[in-house]
């Protein structure tokens, strides 16, 4: 029986589909919270949303390549490494760009 291979761009694209669910919430998220503190759209907010996601799939791939768990890389609909990732780099990435993570009455 043939071992199949992929290369790393074939990797990055099943990485893409395989977590577009993920990566998704994750900018929703993030968009949520920046809009409901700034109150317009700025180019902030998309510089925000493409750094964490080029980040976070680089750290997807990293993770799924050293993953060595005896359970499945995907939980139903969802990658785990991208959901360790975007659970790791959300909330660091809206910190950097001076967004309060805190969501009460205080904000509305």
């Amino acid at each position: 029986m043939e071992e199949q291979s992929l290369d790393i761009p074939d990797l990055l694209k099943l990485i893409l589909l395989l977590g577009s669910l993920v990566y998704l919430v994750g900018i929703f998220f993030q968009l949520y919270i920046s809009i409901r503190q700034d109150k317009k759209f700025k180019f902030k907010q998309v510089i925000l949303i493409l750094s964490t996601q080029t980040i976070s799939m680089i750290i997807t791939y990293l993770i799924w390549t050293l993953w060595s768990f005896k359970i499945d890389v995907m939980f139903g609909p969802l990658l785990l490494p991208a959901l360790a990732s975007e659970l790791l780099l959300v909330p660091i990435f809206l910190r950097l760009f001076k967004y309060k993570l805190k969501i009460n009455k205080a904000y509305r």
